[in-house]
């Protein structure tokens, strides 16, 4: 085990409660760094926490004094994080408080949209993938590249909650547009960061592609759904607007929904893994290099995530 210490930012999330669980079962000391340290952590019962090696600490990855602080506290040498989007300096502050207070390897959620040379050159209106390059370009300024790790998954499974009114009501309303996705699920996100946070890099590589093992038309996963709820889900399509409209009537920040918008209009008519490019067969593999098992197929996480659903 390359560290024994480790603190995770945002364990309350749906990646960031495997990452700790996949931490403790490998040996490390879990710190739970969160900005309400009272706050449950999904799949993480009292038992379980009392009994593994965890301790709750307050940071708000947001204010850089108590990142360090927390790190300080902890005594931990590795730390998983993700996207603060909105940061005025693409969180340079955060990451030079990780190495202040002692961090020596960090895990970054990233995203797929990374390119693998030019982050640089990727411009504003590309919502996600410049706010995770700017951000991947400040922990480079911080940190060696033999101390970090940027994770960059496919499509998230969990995407599927941008529809969660929609999924309850039974009816769901999708732009006009086939997009599909790969449906990287949380559990093996959270499981590879875990293991990359505990056991340090894998021949020297400092960004991770990972994928999911089904390439699927967005109605398609809504007809699973449905499937695994034993009820089907009407699904109608919709066009830009009402898809828009839609999107923020489920919550999301309209800068993110209109951007959701744009790249599934993009994303049309292209097959397979075309869209993600030539980069899909290594992430797929590198879920495997990192779990030893394959991907998880969605339809397996649906049926064990029904609650998610209602």
């Amino acid at each position: 085990m390359a560290f024994e210490k480790v603190i995770i930012f945002g364990p309350t999330g749906n990646i960031g409660s495997i990452a700790a669980q996949t931490a403790s079962k490998k040996g490390a000391n879990v710190y739970l760094a969160m900005r309400d340290p009272k706050k449950a952590i999904p799949g993480l019962t009292e038992e379980a926490e009392q009994s593994g090696k965890y301790e709750r600490i307050q940071a708000d990855l947001s204010d850089a004094a108590s990142v360090r602080s927390a790190v300080e506290k902890s005594g931990a040498k590795a730390a998983f994080l993700y996207l603060v989007f909105g940061s005025p300096d693409a969180m340079l502050a955060t990451f030079q408080a990780l190495k202040d207070g002692g961090i020596q390897h960090v895990v970054f959620l990233s995203s797929l949209t990374v390119p693998k040379e030019g982050m640089e050159n990727v411009q504003p209106e590309e919502l996600i993938s410049y706010a995770h390059s700017q951000a991947e370009l400040s922990l480079r300024k911080v940190f060696p590249k033999e101390q970090l790790v940027a994770v960059r998954p496919g499509s998230f499974a969990t995407n599927v909650l941008h529809h969660k009114k929609g999924i309850i009501e039974r009816k769901v309303n999708l732009l006009k547009y086939d997009f599909y996705g790969d449906m990287i699920t949380n559990e093996d996100m959270g499981e590879v960061s875990g293991t990359i946070l505990v056991e340090g890099q894998r021949n020297g590589e400092d960004f991770v592609y990972l994928f999911g093992p089904d390439l699927l038309v967005e109605e398609t996963t809504f007809q699973i759904i449905g499937k695994v709820l034993g009820e089907e889900i009407e699904i109608k399509r919709v066009d830009d607007e009402e898809g828009l409209q839609t999107l923020l009537r489920e919550g999301l920040p309209e800068p993110v929904a209109r951007y959701l918008v744009k790249i599934t209009k993009e994303a049309s008519g292209k097959e397979g893994n075309e869209w993600i490019g030539p980069n899909y067969e290594e992430g797929l593999a590198n879920v495997k290099k990192y779990t030893g098992h394959p991907a998880v197929k969605f339809e397996d996480w649906a049926g064990r995530n029904k609650h998610m659903f209602t």
